[in-house]
């Protein structure tokens, strides 16, 4: 699964790296602010479930960054019905269980790339994560799914995303310390699936399970970091290689 991750880039690089815009000068960032053309993206080295994060969709046959919740919550959730109790805020996305009525609208029609750095993973419980990232730097694009819930009490309305995870590759494997539960998150692994994934016109779900799958992560590495905070505090130090290395490989 994947229950943390990292964005080290703020607007300038998802702006560069999936609208494809040049680098602007500090002036011309702020125009952009100004006219409503963009939003800000602060870098987090912390992202847990519930927080607030950017988005890319295509809605109209244009892309579009969007801020939404991590946690999908499908549009016909009852949290009066028992039988909903779990279907609240739910950050993973199984790829054997997309057929399912909590997912089969969306992966027609509401898919999107959640973008990020790399994320965390625990290979003992209770221990030291792993950050896990591409050695590049390079910001990856997580397949993603996104709704909007609608509170029938308030009125309120809230758009939430989930990461759609799979079976893990051979790298990923030893990453997880519960053998029931190791699953990876699906990385996008080109431009050319990022557009497809995006594409409102593509709505054949089985062409889709090809993104799916232990696809392997060339080059990807790893390294293990300190605790992190219980109150989900964010410091680029979070992201330092703790003293202690357990060889997990």
């Amino acid at each position: 699964m994947c229950g943390r991750f990292v964005l080290i880039e703020d607007h300038t690089g998802v702006y560069s790296r999936f609208f494809y815009w040049k680098e602007f000068s500090r002036e011309v960032w702020k125009q952009l602010f100004e006219e409503g053309r963009v939003l800000e993206v602060k870098r987090n080295f912390h992202i847990r479930p519930t927080n607030q994060v950017p988005v890319i969709t295509n809605r109209d046959g244009e892309r579009e960054l969007e801020v939404m919740r991590w946690g999908f919550t499908p549009a016909w959730y009852n949290p009066d019905d028992p039988k909903h109790g779990r279907l609240k805020d739910i950050i993973n996305a199984r790829d054997d269980g997309l057929s399912s009525a909590t997912w089969r609208g969306a992966i027609k029609s509401r898919r999107c790339l959640i973008p990020a750095s790399g994320f965390y993973e625990w290979p003992v419980r209770g221990g030291q994560p792993a950050y896990i990232h591409p050695p590049d730097g390079r910001l990856i694009a997580f397949a993603g799914l996104y709704e909007t819930w609608t509170d029938k009490f308030t009125g309120e309305s809230t758009t939430g995303c989930s990461i759609i995870t799979t079976e893990p590759n051979d790298f990923m494997r030893p990453l997880h310390w519960n053998p029931e539960r190791k699953r990876m998150p699906v990385v996008l692994q080109s431009t050319e699936a990022e557009t497809l994934w995006l594409d409102p016109m593509t709505n054949d779900v089985d062409g889709l399970k090809q993104f799916f799958g232990p696809i392997p992560w060339d080059g990807w590495t790893y390294h293990m970091v300190n605790k992190l905070p219980n109150d989900g505090a964010d410091n680029p130090k979070l992201l330092d290689p703790a003293e202690q290395q357990a060889r997990l490989m």
